[in-house]
């Protein structure tokens, strides 16, 4: 009786694929899904919910659906275009703009006007109108050391939305090529599975023929059995990858996403010396320390200028009638 082996590279190919894992570290996306735990109780309520039993259908008006020919770079600007995070980030940095104007200015002169009633009786007559007019003057310097903190906050708010963007990217880009090694995964797993089933059909047919033994059959239908349950365990890793994919481009997460394209591996020649040189002049973190920096150094000087006193110029006016006690009064004894 002749024994019937599948064989050894499909063994090879079954083991390998069955064993992969995902490159990407799932670390990062680690703090999102404790957002969005398995179940959860609604509060004044006993029932317990959970993610299956809601629809997974996205709401209406939803943005078209991305190219099928789009890759990392396309998604990575998309998401540099909708993501909330960097919108806010640019959102703050317009709002302190517009208080460097505001921090240069003089303060707004004050006008005081006297109450209108009884006033005061002077020889020469009834005064009639008490008004003012004052500005404060500042300290010279006051106003360009005022001027150059607020120059200094959105400077610092400009590196916290280069921050923002670098971790959109970052975060895309590693959702992207996990989502990218899930459905090359998936591709793989079922082509292989296609053979394996041809194997146990061949392996059945033989056993029945009386050719072969049944543990080839059995050992061929658990190979088939862990493909599927792999199949089962990269296909939630891709939704989780196209959720994360659609969070970070501010769409639902059941937005349906094309499968991505196949891309050409290509050789990278990084510089671990040059990379360190490169993040020392632009990584935002430290010229953020920079800024920050130089705005204490901004407020340092202006609290020294804040010992010294400020000037106020003021202008008064009174209004006395012509109609006064005293013919010969000339309004001098006010």
């Amino acid at each position: 009786m002749h024994r019937f082996a599948l064989p050894a590279g499909a063994l090879a190919l079954t083991v390998l694929v069955a064993g992969c894992s995902s490159p990407l570290d799932d670390k990062p996306f680690a703090e999102w899904l404790d957002h969005d735990p398995p179940t959860w109780t609604a509060q004044a309520s006993g029932a317990v919910h959970r993610a299956a039993t809601l629809t997974a259908e996205p709401p209406p008006n939803q943005p078209p659906l991305i190219s099928p020919d789009a890759g990392a770079d396309q998604y990575v600007e998309l998401a540099l275009r909708r993501n909330p995070s960097i919108r806010a980030a640019e959102q703050r940095v317009q709002e302190l703009t517009q208080r460097i104007a505001q921090a240069r200015s003089l303060d707004d002169p004050m006008v005081n006007v006297a109450p209108i009633g009884e006033m005061a009786e002077t020889a020469a007559g009834q005064v009639g109108v008490m008004s003012s007019i004052s500005q404060k003057l500042p300290t010279p310097g006051k106003l360009d050391a005022r001027g150059r903190i607020a120059a200094q906050d959105v400077a610092m708010a400009a590196q916290d939305l280069e921050q923002a963007k670098l971790r959109v990217m970052a975060d895309t880009r590693r959702a992207y090529w996990s989502y990218y090694f899930t459905s090359r995964a998936i591709e793989v797993i079922n082509a292989e599975r296609v053979l394996l089933e041809q194997f146990r059909d061949a392996a059945s047919a033989r056993y029945e023929a009386g050719t072969a033994q049944q543990q080839d059959v059995l050992r061929a239908s658990v190979e088939v059995s862990n493909l599927d349950n792999r199949l089962i365990t990269i296909g939630q890793q891709r939704d989780t990858a196209a959720a994360m994919l659609n969070r970070l481009l501010d769409r639902h997460v059941a937005t349906a996403l094309p499968t991505p394209r196949p891309v050409e591996l290509s050789q990278l020649e990084l510089k671990l010396d040059s990379l360190l040189a490169d993040a020392a002049q632009s990584n935002p973190s430290l010229q953020k320390v920079r800024d920050r920096i130089e705005a204490y150094r901004q407020r340092l000087k202006l609290a020294k200028l804040n010992r010294l006193p400020d000037l106020n110029l003021s202008l008064t006016y009174n209004g006395v009638a012509d109609s006064g006690l005293s013919r010969v009064a000339d309004g001098k004894d006010q």
